[in-house]
Parts: C-alpha cells; sequence; structure tokens
C-alpha cells in the first residue's frame, strides 16, 4: 500500500517551534486522566516512564498525573524537534508554488510503500502535527495550528481556496 503525508508552511516560513511548544506544555500540564490513559495505552509515554506499570487504571493514573504530564511534556517537545528536523531531511520531498509574497506555499511530503509499519522516519515524527488518531482529540490540531501549518480544513491558516468547475 502506498501512503504519503503532506504539510504546507507559508513560502519562506519555517515551523513555528515556539508557539508549538507552548500550547504542547499548555496540553500536558493541563492533561485529563483520560487524556494521560490515551498516551499510555497508545505507548506514546510508557517507555519514557521509569517504572513500568503492566496496567494503568484511572486510579493509578490519577496518582501519578503530575509525574505523567511531565513526561508526557518532554516526550511531545522531543517530538516537536524531531518535526522540526524532519523538514530538511533526505526522506521528505519540497515543492515551492507561487511567488513567496504575498501566497508563496512551500509543500513538504512524505511516504511510500509500506505494509503495516510506516514508510519513512518522518512520516512517523509527523503524527505530533497529523496524528488525530495517534493523540488525544484536538492535540495534533492545535500543535499544527500553532507551529504554523497552513490547511483547508480551518483548523489552521488557511492555505488556499480552490474552485472547480465541471464543464459537460
Amino acid at each position: 500500500m502506498m501512503v504519503l503525508r503532506c504539510l504546507y508552511l507559508r513560502a519562506g516560513a519555517k515551523l513555528n517551534t515556539q508557539n508549538a511548544a507552548v500550547v504542547i506544555r499548555r496540553l500536558c500540564q493541563s492533561a485529563t486522566v483520560d487524556e494521560l490513559h490515551t498516551l499510555l495505552s497508545r505507548n506514546l509515554i510508557a517507555a519514557a516512564l521509569p517504572d513500568a506499570v503492566s496496567a494503568w487504571t484511572e486510579v493509578h493514573i490519577a496518582g501519578h498525573a503530575s509525574e505523567l504530564r511531565t513526561v508526557a511534556e518532554e516526550t511531545l517537545l522531543s517530538g516537536l524537534d524531531r518535526l522540526a528536523d524532519s523538514l530538511t531531511r533526505e526522506d521528505v520531498n519540497r515543492f515551492s508554488f507561487g511567488p513567496p509574497e504575498p501566497f508563496g506555499v512551500t509543500c513538504y511530503s512524505t511516504g511510500g510503500l509500506s505494509i503495516g509499519e510506516p514508510p519513512t522516519i518522518s512520516y512517523s515524527d509527523w503524527d505530533l502535527i497529523l496524528g488525530d488518531d495517534v493523540y488525544p482529540a484536538t492535540w495534533a490540531e492545535q500543535i499544527a495550528a500553532a507551529s504554523g501549518i497552513l490547511t483547508l480544513d480551518g483548523n489552521g491558516p488557511v492555505m488556499a481556496i480552490c474552485m472547480l468547475r465541471v464543464r459537460e
């Protein structure tokens, strides 16, 4: 199966890691027990914990919430660094469209053939902003919007409006 991911930034712009880091800190420090459970059940933070627990119950999560929030913050900030680094890797293609001012866009794409495993390292690193099914609800969208990723679905700065006309 062929899997591809694309993300868009304004031409000449860099990922706004400072804004994204602020959002990550806010999300992690205010994470609910359910959100922490999501991070644990999807193995996003469990490996970074000093003591492996075989089953995280709501009571256990609530009792360790402060530690889990700190680990989540460190893990997601590390993921943000990997995301920013990925935009210059060889497994990412870059295409520029239009003049830089006022509406130029740079498209970054990665992917390839995959049978159950991500096709590239960058593909996995982009879960932070494209992994709606990986992180707690709306986290990826909020981080993407804060980082300056352009979207068509209204969750970040609008990238473009397209009108198609079908001729009969």
